[in-house]
């Protein structure tokens, strides 16, 4: 009787005693490929967290971001996203502990890579997927004019056969297709960060093109044409001064410009003064920037917008690429003796590409070629160094930074360019082939 008493009371006691803290579920799985480089890493527990376990969980290779805790699950949200065609390993030691002080048994580990970087390019025959180092697939055919890549992988092109914008998700499924007004040129098609609105400059002829914005939230998503509403206006700006800045931008710089503000509900573009200015999608104006010739990008943090400058009274024209930081104030980017433009600021913002060119001839006849700049040094490397006769433009960061697509074209002949990539850190210009004449990176 005793003995049973005894064996009862043992077994209570290794019943009641607690388990040790277990991982449930990992997201990325363990040993997955193919990971977007803007995954967010998630482990599910057994047991609620204490919320200041997060110190628990690290990154290898390391990876700046943050960690969160919220109920049994922590996660790992990188800060600029992951590196591409890269093995990371996640572990999770003793500071992992439940909220009664509880660990894991032993540390767990679990891997994964993420994919290849890839681009979407433009061909005579449509638009392929061209992944580094692999082979280009097909992703649609016919005749195709504008394109973009959302952050999120959402594809926009202009079908020029059907006069209409076809919108496709990241998964596939069934398109959206949204008309075009007649006579309207498609230029500088781009996604608002978001996903959820399209803009691009609308031009009849030759003109430099205004922009117009799509909002794909709405229920019936058209083409409406964009600029402030209310808002004050200086009475005092004299019609000279505005048929200048109006003039500086269509001979010097020869087109328009815009640039999505980094919530993705607003857009820096020109007012009725010819100065830039953020505007509400709703029409209002937010704050007016200033006379600039042109607007690159915004930093993605907000704390800086990129920009080209020109002093009217300059004989050679020489454009300068500055920073407009959140305060108002300037910063200059690029050196004033040379003649630079096209400026955009790396996902992680610490880097500003350009295209730069020796201030003799005209500017369409310049030899421009792409130098990058650290922020926060000033220092500047020359990256391309195209051929007599040719200039390069357009450049665009990949997603985690380590390269750089851009157009290289002849003299005067823009719509003659080519698809050419190059690495942020150096090395050889490499042209897409088959021949492309545009390309954007996929995330």
């Amino acid at each position: 009787m005793l003995l049973a008493l005894a064996a009862a009371i043992a077994a209570l006691t290794v019943l009641a005693e607690p388990r040790p803290l277990a991982v449930v579920d990992v997201n990325p799985p363990a040993g997955a490929k193919e990971v977007p480089t803007r995954a967010q890493v998630t482990v599910t527990f057994s047991r609620p967290l204490d919320e200041m376990a997060g110190g628990g969980l690290t990154v290898t290779p390391a990876v700046d971001g943050f960690v969160s805790v919220a109920g049994r699950r922590a996660a790992f949200t990188p800060r600029f996203g992951l590196s591409a065609d890269t093995g990371y390993t996640v572990t999770l030691g003793s500071g992992i502990r439940d909220r009664a002080g509880r660990a894991l048994a032993r540390p767990v580990a679990f891997s994964f890579r993420t994919r290849a970087l890839a681009l979407l390019a433009r061909t005579e025959d449509g638009l392929v997927r061209w992944r580094l180092g692999g082979r280009p697939e097909p992703v649609v055919t016919g005749r195709i004019g504008e394109f973009a890549v959302s952050a999120e992988g959402a594809i926009a092109y202009v079908r020029l056969d059907d006069r209409d914008i076809v919108v496709q998700a990241p998964k596939g499924g069934q398109a959206g297709r949204v008309p075009l007004p007649n006579a309207l040129a498609v230029r500088d098609l781009e996604w608002a960060p978001g996903g959820h609105a399209l803009m691009f400059l609308g031009a009849s002829g030759d003109g430099p093109g205004v922009p117009y914005l799509v909002r794909l939230d709405a229920p019936s998503p058209a083409v409406e044409s964009f600029g402030p509403r209310g808002g004050r206006i200086d009475p005092a700006s004299p019609l000279l001064m505005e048929a200048l800045k109006k003039s500086l931008v269509e001979v010097v710089y020869r087109r328009e410009s815009f640039a999505f503000a980094p919530d993705g509900r607003a857009a820096i573009v020109r007012d009725q003064n010819w100065d830039l200015a953020i505007v509400g999608f709703d029409g209002v104006r937010r704050a007016s920037l200033g006379a600039y010739l042109a607007v690159g990008n915004a930093a993605p943090g907000g704390e800086a917008l990129a920009v080209v400058d020109v002093n009217p009274a300059d004989p050679a024209l020489r454009r300068q690429v500055l920073a407009h930081r959140a305060d108002g104030s300037t910063r200059a980017l690029s050196p004033a003796e040379r003649d630079s433009h096209s400026p955009r600021f790396a996902h992680r913002s610490d880097r500003v590409i350009f295209a730069t060119a020796v201030a003799v001839g005209a500017p369409r006849e310049r030899r421009f070629a792409l130098e990058m700049v650290e922020v926060a040094t000033g220092v500047r490397r020359r990256l391309t160094q195209p051929p007599a006769g040719e200039s390069d433009e357009a450049p665009r960061w990949s997603p985690d930074d380590a390269w750089v697509s851009f157009r290289r074209a002849p003299f005067g002949a823009p719509e003659r360019g080519t698809a050419w990539i190059v690495r942020a850190d150096g090395g050889p210009a490499l042209p897409l082939e088959p021949r492309a004449t545009d390309a954007r990176w996929v995330p």
